[in-house]
């Protein structure tokens, strides 16, 4: 098994569940190359003990979320059900993100793999007492990168309420760190191109610290708005910041009507254009709760449209209570003309992770 442990840290996930470039080969600063593998990839290796059991396809159901919103379905992270040959025999796949399910109690190739980089008495640590356990196991062979080793004796029965429960957010936990792993493989790549103008420009009317990619140019601004977009023949990618004069009471009832508001300076050529929030339509707007550099915000996402215009697609918006006591926000809204829309707002997700109001 050719394989250099690179030196890794080690999170063992016991509870029952919690809440560039495509391919990018350059090395970072540290001593580990940069992960590999497409943005919103994950590979998964099964036992073979597990290939013809339940077990299998109740993981690889739970992998198979939705990323929330597109007008086209696409599920959160693409899964790609490989063999542990492949792995081993592979760079490109150990520098990626992978997820391996492990029988720990027949001999498999896929057992040896985990006692390399766990070592038996930390795997029967993990499950004591217990039929499966969840290893994160961060920037192994590659920065930043995550393995997940999903621990299991010979027949979990995911028949079993809580089993499946625990499972559902094992997958769960996996897909999070998917994604905030390639947030980070995204801000990388970023970082080398930002537009300080425009990044200062935001500073100093918003007090928002972000990443800005040099791609992005001011479109318009006036006291309480500023719109700055990315334009190709087949993207339109934009990011509006707007400071309302409602009161920073119950946000997250706010946010559509002022999305809605400020989205009548979102034109385009056409006569009576407009941006509009689709709300009354499925799949309806959703929100939940974030924090960011210590301050509370209302993260929503949903799909929009330019009225009298045939642009869509879409969006996510961040909204805080500002020193005033009223709402600013961060709203970001993409238009694609292919039908991979989810890869470009993933760049968007990864800009809006880099916000510090």
């Amino acid at each position: 098994m050719r394989l250099v442990l690179l030196g890794c840290t080690i999170l063992l996930l016991f509870s029952c569940g919690q809440k560039s470039n495509d391919n990018a080969s350059v090395t970072n600063k540290g001593l580990k190359p940069y992960s590999t593998g497409k943005i919103s990839e994950l590979n998964v290796y099964v036992d073979d003990y597990y290939k013809t059991l339940p077990f299998r396809d109740s993981v690889l159901y739970f992998l198979d979320r939705p990323y929330l919103i597109v007008p086209i379905p696409s599920p959160t992270a693409d899964i790609k059900e490989r063999s542990i040959a492949s792995f081993t025999d592979s760079n490109n796949e150990t520098t990626a993100n992978n997820l391996f399910v492990v029988n720990v109690e027949e001999s498999s190739d896929i057992l040896d793999l985990a006692e390399l980089y766990l070592k038996r008495s930390y795997i029967d640590e993990a499950l004591e007492g217990k039929e499966m356990a969840l290893v994160r196991v961060k920037d192994v062979n590659s920065e930043p990168q995550q393995l997940f080793f999903l621990l299991a004796k010979n027949y979990p029965n995911v028949a079993r309420k809580e089993l499946s429960s625990q499972l559902k957010g094992y997958m769960q936990d996996v897909l999070n760190a998917t994604l905030d792993v390639d947030n980070q493989r995204l801000l990388s790549s970023m970082s080398s191109r930002r537009n300080k103008q425009l990044e200062n420009l935001v500073k100093e009317k918003f007090g928002v610290d972000m990443v800005i990619p040099r791609e992005y140019t001011l479109v318009d601004t006036t006291e309480n708005f500023a719109w700055i977009w990315k334009t190709t023949p087949q993207l339109y990618s934009s990011i509006v910041f707007y400071k309302s004069n409602e009161s920073a009471e119950n946000i997250a009832d706010k946010v559509l009507p002022i999305r809605d508001n400020f989205g009548t300076k979102i034109t385009t050529e056409t006569e009576n254009s407009r941006m509009s929030t689709l709300s009354d339509k499925k799949p309806y707007p959703i929100q939940r709760d974030l924090e960011l550099n210590g301050k509370d915000v209302v993260e929503t996402r949903g799909l929009w449209e330019m009225e009298n215009d045939f642009l869509g697609g879409g969006f996510v918006n961040y909204a805080w209570e500002n020193a005033s006591g009223n709402i600013t926000v961060a709203d970001g809204f993409v238009y694609y003309s292919d039908d991979e829309q989810r890869r470009q707002m993933r760049d968007i997700d990864a800009i809006f992770s880099s916000i510090k109001p």
